[in-house]
């Protein structure tokens, strides 16, 4: 039996604001191999196999009843599943965040890409219309994948 060491990338994301809109989380590399390449925005893999994608993403919002998902996008196409999800009920009395966390197994090629999204569930606050605004926290952000 061959040993295959454990290989994996850490990265981080930048605070962003956003409005009504579903927009890709910028990423840092904080740690991990020559495995992956990150760019900005994207992480490019270097090698087939299944890969554990996990995640945990800071929300703050001065909405009432804010709802948000990550979605994950590999080579530039939503897989179609909505991963994770906040809702901040800031009353007034209330926290105003919320952290998304989630996991998820993919089967990669060499050279896929994988992109996140952040995404308001309905646009708006829950059960209302209007303007629903939040930003992603500059800390706290981390995405890690690992190869199986």
């Amino acid at each position: 039996m061959s040993y295959k060491p454990f290989q994996y990338l850490k990265c981080s994301s930048s605070g962003i604001s956003t409005t009504n809109t579903q927009s890709k989380l910028p990423l840092t590399q904080n740690a991990g191999g020559s495995l992956f390449t990150v760019s900005n925005d994207s992480i490019t893999i270097n090698g087939d196999g299944v890969y554990a994608i996990s995640a945990t993403v800071q929300l703050q919002s001065t909405v009432q009843r804010l709802q948000a998902t990550v979605k994950v996008f590999v080579n530039g196409v939503y897989d179609g599943v909505e991963r994770g999800g906040s809702y901040i009920r800031n009353a007034g009395t209330a926290y105003d965040y919320w952290s998304i966390d989630f996991y998820t197994l993919k089967n990669l090629s060499e050279n896929d890409t994988i992109e996140f999204y952040i995404n308001s569930v309905q646009g708006a606050s829950y059960g209302g219309s209007g303007t629903t605004s939040y930003s992603v926290n500059s800390a706290g952000n981390e995405f890690i994948i690992e190869r199986r």
